[in-house]
């Protein structure tokens, strides 16, 4: 299993919006979520396991996004997508 692990500065956004932004643009389904943690799962058309785990920061606004793919070169690609999300 490849491993990403992003800190991002979202702004005023919200959780809820942060958590909906992320499910949308990496096309993930949302297996949990509660306050300040969500946990995402995904298949790409390959066939490529995507988990993501998106945890509130202590500062506003700040979150951080931990990506497991099982193949290395989509988990970098994903990781730079939710650069170029927030």
């Amino acid at each position: 299993m490849a491993k990403e692990s992003k800190k991002v500065n979202a702004g005023s956004r919200k959780f809820d919006a942060v958590a909906s932004a992320l499910a949308a643009r990496l096309n993930l389904a949302v297996v949990q979520s509660t306050e300040s943690v969500a946990t995402f799962f995904g298949k790409s058309i390959q066939g490529h396991l995507v988990a993501v785990i998106l945890r509130q920061g202590d500062a506003q606004g700040t979150f951080t996004v931990d990506l497991k793919c099982s193949d290395a070169r989509l988990a970098s690609s994903l990781a730079k997508e939710v650069d170029t999300l927030f």
